[in-house]
């Protein structure tokens, strides 16, 4: 019984020590992997950007770290913005106007902010 017992201590350690030597081996590979992975560049989205696709919002100006003014049709109104990565989403007092980052002098619009944007 003694045998058996120690028999199955010696099998179990093993597959225990065995499998932590496998994840640290996973581990290691992930946190090499990540360190391959390089992260998108913050673009300076503050100044003018103008559309000539969208007439209802023709020019947008970035302000500050939250600030925008859209010059529109029937005038200029100021508002708030988020930026998510390259996402950036545009406050009005009916609905969000969300825009992708496509580069850092262009940005496309999508729903009622369809088209795109070039830095002045």
């Amino acid at each position: 019984m003694c045998v058996c017992l120690t028999l199955s201590i010696l099998l179990f350690g093993s597959c225990v020590h065995s499998g932590h030597e496998d994840s640290q081996t996973i581990n290691d590979s992930l946190i090499q992997g990540e360190s391959e992975i390089t992260p998108k560049r913050e673009f300076n989205i503050n100044g003018k950007w103008e559309s000539k696709e969208n007439p209802l919002y023709p020019i947008l100006e970035f302000k500050g770290k939250s600030t925008i003014v859209i010059k529109t049709i029937m005038g200029s109104f100021a508002s708030s913005y988020e930026r998510d990565e390259e996402f950036i989403r545009v406050r009005t007092d009916k609905s969000d106007l969300l825009f992708e980052i496509v580069s850092e002098d262009s940005i496309k619009g999508s729903g009622f902010a369809e088209g795109i944007w070039i830095k002045k």
